[in-house]
């Protein structure tokens, strides 16, 4: 019995020594600070065992310095899939791509189409995991691990022509998973998650590391200096996209001269984060004196045509109206002529996904008196009819002046409609409950309630959420082994949280199977109600010193 290990690093090509000495020399203190955080991850996931927890710690920082970075996002796609924080590898692996040329067919980041392949198939998307795998073969055809997870993901669909095809050629390419090709041809299961990012079939184990570094399709071995010029030039491309971005909107917006603050009172400065609904700026609030962060809606808005953006408009001013000190804040929603923009309360800190990441479980106690303001937050919402619907460790930061924020309401959506369990609506009481049927099904789904997968959201479905966190935060894991969909939630088929941890108490394991309830009205019924069970918790786990 002996196990391979497999690390897939792609690395990029080292220029002269005297080129890269000039090279160095211009980057920012910031930008060389970024870099050696980079090259101490490199060791923490290079180290017998690795530290996964560490590399992530080092990778967020240095992108905190340069979020430009797609490398240090997809090193730390790789440490969170190898901490088993799937959700977190998705969407560092998706910022990695979105600075290298986003899901177009042609963007040459094999290793992050790797990684995100990896973590949809943990997540029980198998079919996004295919077409993430055949990105990474079409970049780089000699990838065994690109055509094993494609193998992985055929199995879970069920095609296993398909499956042996791929781990035929995977084991051609690496006697690492001749193994799983043997099991295969026998007609035996080769994927079977067990841990973090391991593989074990039946005689011997294949623990797999996915270490994909840089993947832009420049292979060979890589210096420090070679990685700083690397870091330098793509950072210097994309402040150059950046600035160009800036003065385009500058420039179109309405009354306002070249360079002069958006709408007049907000100087922009930097981008700080990307995502599927746009870009992030931190900027200055010349008028007040203030940092805050400028969320500039994605152009595809537009293509929502203008009931779609009134739609929009309408549920960014209810949020705007949710003024909680629990609750990132929306200053201002400028709605220009070169597009549409959020202005947010400015926060820094750490998310309890990081702290997850850092720590792997969080104790009952510490747990308690995060999800107690959590819990504060979402009544305040839920009074005034909104739901949250995508809570999660992600949204949940913990500021550095020590208050605990909830973020991202920006999907949040307002409900006024009586449904219910069937999904029928009908009128206000009964056996109703508040909710709401969208066709826009949005959230992540090991997080969601059933249904709210199926688009009716309402407040319980944020108390399902609430015990998703509880669980995870307090045993390092998630309840459901997401392969099983929605099939596991609506059969509650999940480990107790005491069965990880001896001592968590009986009590917890009653509030977490009272808030997994599959029943919106069977469940604990309100945010309110689950903060109540949590302050007996926090009581008796301050008793017992755990």
């Amino acid at each position: 019995m002996f196990k391979h290990r497999l690390f897939l690093s792609v690395v990029i090509l080292a220029l002269p020594s005297a080129a890269l000495a000039q090279r160095r020399g211009r980057l920012s203190p910031d930008e060389r600070r970024a870099v050696e955080l980079i090259a101490r991850a490199d060791r923490a996931m290079s180290a017998r065992p690795p530290d996964f927890s560490g590399a992530a710690v080092s990778l967020r920082q240095a992108l905190d310095l340069a979020p430009e970075n797609p490398s240090a996002y997809n090193k730390l796609a790789t440490a969170y899939n190898n901490l088993k924080n799937y959700s977190g590898a998705v969407e560092a692996a998706m910022h990695s791509l979105e600075l290298t040329g986003g899901m177009s067919p042609d963007n040459r980041n094999p290793a992050a189409f790797e990684n995100l392949a990896w973590a949809q198939l943990n997540l029980g998307d198998p079919r996004s995991a295919v077409a993430n795998a055949s990105q990474a073969i079409r970049h780089n055809q000699r990838s065994a691990m690109a055509f094993a997870l494609r193998a992985f993901a055929y199995e879970e669909l069920g095609e296993h022509a398909l499956k042996l095809e791929n781990i035929e050629r995977a084991a051609i390419l690496s006697p690492a998973f001749k193994g799983h090709r043997d099991r295969a041809r026998s007609g035996n299961r080769i994927f079977r998650r067990r841990g973090a990012a391991e593989i074990s079939p039946g005689g011997g184990g294949i623990s797999v590391q996915i270490l994909g570094a840089v993947g832009i399709g420049v292979v060979v071995s890589m210096g420090f200096l070679g990685f700083a010029w690397y870091t330098r030039k793509k950072m210097s491309e994309r402040r150059e996209a950046d600035r160009a971005g800036q003065n385009a909107i500058e420039a179109r917006s309405e009354s306002v001269e070249d360079g002069a603050p958006l709408a007049g009172k907000y100087k922009l400065s930097r981008i700080i984060g990307r995502g599927g609904m746009g870009q992030v700026w931190e900027a200055q609030d010349l008028t007040l004196g203030r940092i805050v962060a400028i969320k500039r809606m994605t152009e595809d808005l537009d293509a929502m045509g203008d009931r779609g953006r009134e739609y929009y408009m309408m549920e960014a001013r209810t949020v705007a109206g949710l003024h909680h000190p629990h609750i990132i804040g929306i200053y201002e929603i400028l709605d220009l002529p070169v597009g549409l923009f959020l202005v947010f309360e400015m926060a820094r800190g750490k998310t309890v996904q990081h702290l997850l990441a850092e720590k792997h479980s969080i104790p009952l106690s510490e747990t308690v008196a995060i999800l107690r303001p959590v819990c504060e937050a979402l009544e305040f919402a839920h009074a005034r009819g909104v739901v949250h619907r995508d809570l999660k460790p992600a949204n949940i930061m913990l500021t550095d002046q020590g208050f605990v924020k909830v973020m991202d309401f920006g999907i949040a959506r307002k409900v006024n409609t009586v449904v219910d369990v069937s999904g029928e609506e009908g009128a206000d009481g009964g056996n109703g409950i508040v909710m709401d049927h969208t066709r826009t099904i949005v959230g992540t789904p090991v997080y969601m309630a059933p249904e709210a997968e199926q688009g009716a959201v309402g407040a319980v479905s944020d108390v399902f959420s609430l015990g998703v966190c509880l669980y995870e935060m307090i045993t390092g894991r998630l309840p459901y082994d997401s392969r099983g969909g929605m099939a596991l939630k609506l059969e509650r088929q999940y480990i107790p949280a005491s069965q990880h941890d001896g001592s968590i108490p009986p009590t917890v394991d009653a509030l977490i199977s009272d808030a997994l309830h599959p029943n919106p009205q069977h469940r604990v019924a309100s945010a309110r109600d689950f903060r109540a069970r949590l302050d007996q918790l926090g009581s008796a786990a301050e008793a017992r010193g755990v």
